[in-house]
């Protein structure tokens, strides 16, 4: 073996060491997803998306609820969908096509400050139980 050999292979065994030592993208067990939702394909998807929205056209908002939709709407930090359940418990609930993103329901979060009470998956108000419950009730839709 050669010094440029045994070099070469050390540098390469250094490489690989601290490479495993890096974390990877996309294996953070901690995200802002709430959960991942379940379309079958993007006709589905945009079918239930319109449906919702008529039937939003159809209830009247209270201000607060109408200042959360525009704000999950436009001014969230993340794109998507807004759906609005009327039913209890009421909620609004940010989707995109993979996951739920983000949802207000001021139930979850009574102690919060106004700007405080969208939660997402990284929320210390979000428990477990609600989690598994809002993505369910999205993916109830799309079967």
């Amino acid at each position: 073996m050669t010094i440029k050999t045994i070099i070469n292979f050390f540098f390469l065994s250094l490489f690989v060491s601290f490479s495993n030592c890096v974390p990877k993208y996309g294996v953070n067990p901690k995200t802002s997803e709430i959960g991942p939702i379940d379309v079958k394909n993007t006709e589905q998807y945009y079918k239930i998306i319109d449906s919702m929205k008529n039937d939003l056209k159809l209830v009247e908002l209270d201000s607060i609820w109408k200042m959360k939709y525009s704000e999950l709407d436009t001014g969230y930090y993340l794109s998507g969908d807004v759906l609005y359940f009327n039913e209890n418990p009421k909620e609004l609930i940010l989707i995109d096509f993979y996951s739920v993103r983000a949802v207000y329901n001021p139930m979850l979060c009574k102690d919060c400050n106004v700007d405080e009470d969208i939660l997402n998956g990284l929320s210390p108000n979000l428990n477990t139980r609600n989690k598994k419950r809002i993505v369910k009730r999205v993916n109830d839709l799309f079967k």
